[in-house]
């Protein structure tokens, strides 16, 4: 097989390359389709590009979002349950329950008591504590990241070490008026 450069061919499709192609020695129909595949091949593999064409973009990252919903907690337990993150919805391809952490801090005047992350413990005691009014915050991860309005907290009595299940849960340490955990969306977004 015979290989030659052929400037004419760059010419004639308006490229300033030379393809390499093969001649097809004396049979002209095997030259011409040799001289056709040669010219579609240079023009999709070597990108030839007019000088009056645009740039070239780059293309475009895709964001890909899900609302992972977690339900909310009205009922005082002892210890406090907050269940697996597998357990809520909204995950997909993009976002799985691995994905997804959370602490829980139990906290007085600001100074946390307790704290446990759910890849240990999905739960929290009031065992050790004194009487009074604590603020049990939780707060959602991704990837270890803190996910932006992805917390939530209420105020709860701790009465011989256990959460008070008469008084229940209170706005907050110093509003007692009656409240739950709400239920809460984290949205979240990435770029592909």
């Amino acid at each position: 097989m015979k290989t030659t450069q052929n400037t004419n061919i760059s010419k004639a499709i308006g490229c300033n390359k030379s393809p390499a192609i093969y001649t097809g020695g004396k049979n002209p129909r095997r030259l011409i389709a040799a001289f056709i595949a040669a010219v579609l091949l240079f023009a999709v593999f070597t990108g030839c590009k007019h000088d009056s064409d645009p740039p070239l973009k780059k293309p475009t990252k895709t964001t890909v979002t899900a609302n992972i919903t977690v339900p909310k907690i009205d009922t005082v337990t002892n210890p406090m349950q907050f269940g697996p993150v597998s357990a809520y919805t909204g995950y997909n391809d993009h976002f799985s329950a691995s994905d997804i952490t959370y602490t829980l801090v139990l906290s007085q005047g600001g100074t946390a008591k307790v704290t446990v992350d759910s890849t240990s413990a999905t739960s929290i005691s009031a065992a050790g504590q004194t009487n009074g009014v604590y603020t049990l915050t939780q707060t959602f991860l991704y990837k270890g990241s803190p996910i932006s309005g992805g917390s939530r907290s209420v105020a709860m009595q701790i009465t011989s070490n256990a959460f008070s299940i008469g008084v229940g849960m209170m706005v907050s340490e110093g509003d007692i008026d009656p409240a739950n955990l709400k239920p809460l969306t984290l949205n979240l977004s990435k770029k592909l």
